[in-house]
């Protein structure tokens, strides 16, 4: 199993800073969500930067998620945290 995330950070209109529970952060580009309609509310930045991370995954208010393992695999590293 992939870590989970802890905290996550909308950076744009389409892109997630997420924090791992192993001290990672990776950038996430999720626009292949946003053509979908689930997804087509996140369109709005204003809705978008409302997200949330909970220990098993990312999520905004209204029921959407992401796949917590789909966003530590496709994320790129962006710094990892210092002990």
């Amino acid at each position: 199993m992939n870590p989970r995330p802890v905290e996550a950070e909308a950076i744009d209109n389409k892109t997630l800073l997420v924090k791992f529970h192993n001290g990672e952060i990776k950038k996430v580009d999720i626009s292949i969500f946003l053509q979908y309609p689930m997804y087509k509310k996140l369109n709005d930045y204003h809705s978008f930067k409302r997200v949330k991370a909970d220990e098993m995954t990312v999520y905004w208010k209204d029921d959407r998620d992401i796949d917590p393992d789909y966003l530590y695999e496709n994320g790129v590293k962006w710094l990892e945290e210092v002990d």
